[in-house]
């Protein structure tokens, strides 16, 4: 209802009355929803008491829109936006395109919203007009101009998720983004950019939906992005610690500090610091600091070079996989051995090279600016160019600094190695082993009221492991667990190979084998379309060696994540369009992907999905876990691996209508004591143990 004073009054328990019919037609098949009702209820109450809450929304329930409508209403009521954050880009214009109209449609007066991503997003024309009149050979960078030139005149955002950018083009987008002070020097003022008109957009609406990242960094920034707001939707919850993690952590890679180099450049190429020594030459500057700083830039190539690729014959040697493309090492005092001092000078080489280099820049800037404001528009570009490339390295040289030289006991330090490619393809990162005590002072405790959301937020039907981690501890939030509307008996069996050994039996080669073999056994159903998720990538690649060999006469398109070509987003477009299809994953199709109706026949599970224990994070939280006095497999790493699976599972039945199977080929779920909680996270009491005779019959069954 709306007051005279304009004011909103709305009870949740009448709108199922009054709505449902609405729902209906806004929804074609729309069916009664009790956990929607529950939702909508819960999300409310949150919101008016100044509470925070977690609610565990299972597929079906109409999660989305059992936010959107006590969101919508509260952010009218209070006249502050609330605030949404994902994790995943596909759901923000899922929330924008398909359930928000339904949502404004449902009411008597306007509900708007907006999506706003982080700046770098988003396209600046300013820049955009500079880099057009630059003379340019680069295949690439031409092609993206003039694909960028077409875009122009049919995108209203500017946001690149529009763009199918080639991997040349991604440089040329580095130079384009949006950002601040790029941004300053824009004389047509009454141009507003992409980025600037998506923010006030945002400033003026109801609902925001931004993504986990975002909402992090506008926490610890001075310069808010997001409209202020005490309220917040978190979906995705379930990756919100990992986010924070990624956030707060630090990383330098070989490649970021090369490509920073490259753009700078030496003054026989075709870079920055030629092209800023022409500019000074122009307009009668000294030029002698541009052959001291090439001489520099020229050392810490060399430098980094030596360095990085000492970095990675440290780790090759201490992790001598032959096997194994990516090896990671943990840093910690153990690890430091008698080498250890020659990659610490190494650092302290290269970053005292990187200050001298920002030394002699800060003086030749000096000059720079002196001259910068009666410059032109294309001379102004060119020197903030050079300005944000030289600031780069000054921040790569502090992330640096930090790796090796200040770190804490309270983060996790390692490098990653590519054992087979280049000798200094290495990259160092770092995060905190604790991100819920972070969450808990920097972000809960200044928000009125935080509801976060997912369909895997419990473990052994308790919120009490989700609610530690996330440093929910000292606010007592509310909790609500969905049940789910689907009949998981009738749609859903899981088979249990009786006849498939454990690795540790039979060994890594033979229980390759046996994956494959019943992976073929599977895809003998009539269109099969099979979803294969494992923990090991090296596992994943020895598997589609054998399978290739198997199917490659059956018809049967085979696809696998890291080999046969493509992002993870292009290899799930191809097996939904197959008629009948394999995929082999890992990390990234254990959750987050959708497959309803027929696009999905059959998941298959080859290992409970435990963290690797060489994993540096891991394995430093199970070492806080043990210093805690508790049981690191207990604590850390058996909830972890619990929610996983039941990622894993949930990809199967996404929609009332769907049925299919779950192949579960790690025995450890019938033999272990701890298989137990894995049994009871399936939704289903519909699981077989069976023989391969018995399966060969249930395949033949379903033809």
């Amino acid at each position: 209802r709306v007051n005279e004073d304009g004011n909103f009054s709305f009870e949740i328990e009448n709108w199922e009355a009054g709505n449902e019919k609405a729902l209906s037609e806004l929804m074609p098949g729309y069916e009664k929803r009790d956990g929607q009702m529950m939702m909508m209820k819960e999300v409310a109450e949150a919101f008016a008491n100044r509470e925070h809450a977690l609610i565990e929304a299972p597929p079906g329930i109409g999660k989305t829109i059992g936010y959107l409508i006590p969101a919508a209403l509260f952010a009218k009521k209070s006249k502050k936006p609330v605030i949404i954050s994902t994790y995943s880009t596909l759901l923000q214009q899922q929330i924008l395109t398909k359930d928000l109209p339904i949502v404004q449609d449902l009411f008597p007066f306007p509900v708007t919203a907006a999506i706003l991503k982080g700046q770098s997003h988003y396209l600046c024309l300013y820049k955009f007009e500079q880099v057009l009149h630059e003379d340019d050979d680069n295949y690439d960078a031409v092609l993206t101009k003039a694909q960028l030139l077409v875009w122009l005149t049919e995108t209203n955002t500017g946001d690149v998720a529009e763009l199918n950018l080639p991997s040349g083009g991604k440089l040329l987008w580095d130079r384009l983004a949006y950002d601040d002070d790029s941004c300053k020097r824009s004389r047509n003022e009454s141009v507003t950019g992409f980025y600037e008109r998506a923010k006030q957009i945002a400033m003026r609406s109801d609902l925001v939906i931004t993504n986990h990242s975002l909402l992090l960094t506008d926490e610890g920034s001075q310069k808010k992005r997001l409209p202020e707001s005490g309220t917040f939707i978190i979906d995705e919850a379930h990756h919100f610690e990992r986010a924070a993690s990624e956030h707060l952590g630090k990383r330098a890679t070989y490649i970021e500090l090369h490509s920073k180099l490259s753009r700078i450049g030496t003054l026989k190429e075709q870079g920055l610091l030629k092209k800023m020594r022409q500019l000074f030459q122009r307009n009668s500057l000294p030029v002698d600091s541009f052959f001291e700083l090439e001489e520099w830039i020229q050392h810490i190539q060399a430098e980094s070079d030596a360095f990085f690729s000492s970095v990675h014959s440290f780790v090759k040697r201490r992790k001598p996989k032959e096997d194994l493309n990516r090896l990671v090492f943990k840093v910690n005092k153990e690890s430091q051995d008698k080498s250890w001092p020659i990659l610490t000078d190494g650092a302290e080489r290269l970053c005292s090279m990187l200050t001298h280099l920002q030394q002699l820049f800060e003086a030749q800037s000096a000059l720079m600016e002196k001259h910068l404001t009666s410059m032109k528009n294309k001379t102004v570009f060119l020197a903030d160019e050079y300005q944000r490339s030289m600031k780069g390295l000054q921040r790569y040289c502090q992330t640096l600094q930090k790796l090796f030289f200040e770190s804490d006991d309270d983060e996790a330090v390692w490098i990653e190695i590519d054992a087979k490619g280049a000798k200094n393809a290495v990259a160092i990162y770092a995060q905190p082993l604790e991100p819920g005590e972070l969450l808990a002072d920097q972000f809960f405790a200044r928000k009125n009221s935080v509801v976060l959301t997912s369909a895997t937020l419990t473990v052994e039907g308790s919120f009490q492991f989700m609610i530690e981690r996330l440093g929910l501890g000292d606010f007592f939030p509310r909790t609500m667990r969905i049940e789910s509307p689907f009949s998981y008996d009738e749609r859903m069996r899981v088979m249990i190979p009786k006849e498939m050994k454990s690795i540790q039996d039979t060994g890594q080669i033979e229980f390759i084998q046996d994956t494959a073999r019943y992976i073929e056994l599977m895809a003998k159903e009539k269109q099969p379309k099979i979803l294969v998720l494992f923990t090991s990538h090296d596992m994943l690649k020895k598997v589609h060696q054998v399978l290739k060999q198997a199917i490659s006469a059956s018809g049967i398109q085979l696809l696998a994540q890291g080999i046969t070509g493509g992002s993870p987003g292009k290899l799930m477009k191809t097996f939904k369009t197959s008629n009948q299809a394999i995929l082999l994953g890992t990390n990234h199709f254990w959750e987050g992907v959708d497959f309803p109706g027929d696009e999905l026949t059959t998941v298959m599970i080859v290992r409970l999905p435990f963290r690797s224990p060489d994993h540096p994070l891991h394995a430093a939280k199970c070492e806080l876990a043990r210093k805690k006095g508790l049981n690191p497999f207990q604590s850390v790493s058996l909830p972890e691996a619990v929610l996983t699976f039941r990622q894993g599972i949930g990809r199967l039945l996404r929609t009332a209508g769907d049925k299919g199977t779950i192949v579960i080929l790690d025995r450890r779920i019938k033999t272990a004591g701890y298989g137990r909680l894995f049994l009871d996270a399936l939704p289903t009491t519909s699981v077989s143990e069976m023989t391969d005779s018995e399966l060969e019959a249930y395949v033949a069954g379903k033809k």
